[in-house]
């Protein structure tokens, strides 16, 4: 009979259970890895998402902005133009009660030359 030392039995069952717990941690690590993959990829589309749904929500907001923007502005366009053309139907009507007097007075200088041609009584 063949006895073994306590010593090399004690290795070879190191052995085998380094072995053992090798291969165990092995396979852990692929699912591990793979899990993590498939968080990461979630986790990648989640934030995709988001992205996306913010640079939405941001370009309604600026459309928003933009619109109240532009009505101000022409709000303030068309009170100043009903200002300038108030101003120009003013000035044209003057021009019209200017013109109408140009009139009136060049008849009269011209009634008064009939009577005084060349500037002198006749």
């Amino acid at each position: 009979m063949i006895v073994k030392s306590p010593k090399s039995n004690g290795t070879v069952v190191k052995t085998v259970v380094r072995e053992v717990v090798k291969e165990e941690l092995a396979v852990f690590g692929d699912k591990l890895r793979k899990e993590l993959k498939e968080e990461n990829q979630s986790f990648q589309k989640e934030v995709k998402e988001e992205n996306r749904n913010f640079r939405k929500e941001l370009r309604e907001q600026l459309r928003e902005d933009n619109e109240l923007l532009f009505a101000r502005y022409r709000d303030e366009v068309t009170t100043k133009l009903d200002e300038a053309v108030g101003r120009l139907k003013k000035t044209q009507e003057e021009q019209a009660v200017h013109a109408g007097q140009h009139e009136e007075i060049n008849q009269r200088l011209d009634a008064l030359e009939e009577i005084h041609p060349h500037g002198t009584h006749a």
